[in-house]
């Protein structure tokens, strides 16, 4: 539902770059070495932004990032980031050919779903 015109917005998210960036890093720093951890950018990083988050989280350090679909591995293949992209959801049969060729990690739910993506 739209608000409309004459009911004011009471929420908003004001998302500053920098502290999320200092954030990633300060939760990068409570994980034990040897250990990783992903930067979750699904839903357009929750409204947030897919690119601008993905690209703070990045300059601070994260190594691998979550997303909901292919569309969103695609973004960020196509913005430059060279980490690990991995899906959070099963991929159709026909996008697991275009899931290979950008080096995207695929959700699997058990061996019979591996069976028909090698396919």
């Amino acid at each position: 539902m739209t608000p409309s015109p004459d009911t004011p917005t009471r929420t908003w998210a004001d998302i500053r770059l920098g502290t999320l960036a200092r954030n990633w890093r300060h939760l990068r720093s409570q994980v034990p070495d040897g250990d990783d951890v992903a930067a979750v950018v699904k839903a357009d990083a929750y409204g947030h932004g897919l690119l601008p988050v993905a690209r703070a989280a990045a300059a601070a350090g994260a190594r691998r990032f979550a997303v909901a679909t292919l569309d969103e591995a695609v973004a960020l293949r196509r913005d430059g980031v060279p980490h690990e992209i991995l899906l959070l959801a099963p991929l159709l049969p026909e996008e697991a050919e275009t899931a290979a060729r950008n080096d995207i990690v695929p959700f699997v739910s058990g061996a019979g779903y591996l069976d028909a993506m090698a396919e």
